[in-house]
């Protein structure tokens, strides 16, 4: 599919980007502020307040051209296309508010889920939680939601790095060497002194819990969608900037 027709399936919706805090949330937002014409983005940042990291988002050398590009018009811009919600992705109902729930589930169009994208280093439950449990709570919300919006998911190809040797990959979801639910159900379970065990264990392949991670969640969501359209996208390494959104733009280089 031509980049343009792509694009053109964002004019006129309300999207919820999720994470737009995070690098890969951050290029997607100005994207979508340059190349479509959506009604509303909808922003859940997935580290901290939303609104101190939208406001930095604003001021920070990704936003230059087109801040210069709009001069005054800048402003008047962003209250009209973006909001931000308060929320917290550990929780049930995403900790959202009785009216941004409300407004979210009959409002959306598109659900863009970014907020696990960056590669954290993180401990085997604590990776779980974040590429795992977070997407499903997102998940979940999506499938409440009134339009029935499809469902965005920003993956790694390396979710696929237990394939040895010299292998196509293919992109589709691929066969887990073990049952998922049962390896969810053991890590959950497993005492702190144990886990490290548990981990090497079962990671059979994967370099670091955040690839291994990334795979279970795969699997989680598409058992879990029921009939919601699930995309998942799955970049490989997270580098500089050809061009846009600033030529050679980075915050890091990520190297599962």
């Amino acid at each position: 599919m031509a980049e343009d027709s792509l694009l053109s399936h964002f004019d006129g919706k309300n999207i919820l980007l999720v994470g737009f805090d995070c690098f890969v949330g951050k290029v997607v937002l100005v994207k979508l502020l340059t190349a479509v014409n959506p009604e509303k983005i909808f922003l859940i940042a997935s580290k901290r307040n939303s609104e101190k990291a939208l406001h930095e988002l604003l001021n920070s050398e990704i936003c230059d051209p087109i801040r210069m590009d709009m001069g005054p018009d800048f402003s008047e811009m962003v209250s009209e296309r973006l909001c931000e919600i308060p929320a917290n992705l550990q929780k049930d109902g995403l900790g959202l508010s009785t009216d941004d729930a409300a407004t979210l589930r009959e409002k959306l169009d598109v659900v863009i889920e970014c907020s696990s994208a960056d590669m954290d280093i993180l401990p085997l439950k604590d990776a779980v939680r974040k590429n795992v449990d977070d997407p499903l709570r997102l998940l979940t919300f999506t499938k409440e939601c009134t339009k029935t919006p499809p469902f965005v998911h920003v993956s790694t190809a390396f979710a696929n790095a237990n394939h040895q040797g010299m292998v196509t990959v293919t992109e589709t979801l691929h066969e887990l060497p073990f049952d998922f639910h049962d390896v969810l159900q053991e890590i959950r379970e497993a005492s702190d002194s144990d886990i490290k065990s548990v981990q090497n264990r079962l990671m059979r392949g994967w370099p670091n819990a955040f690839t291994f991670t990334k795979a279970l969640g795969e699997h989680a969501l598409a058992v879990n969608r029921d009939s919601t359209d699930l995309f998942i996208l799955r970049p490989s390494f997270v580098s500089p900037a050809l061009s846009g959104p600033v030529a050679g733009y980075t915050e890091t280089a990520s190297i599962p």
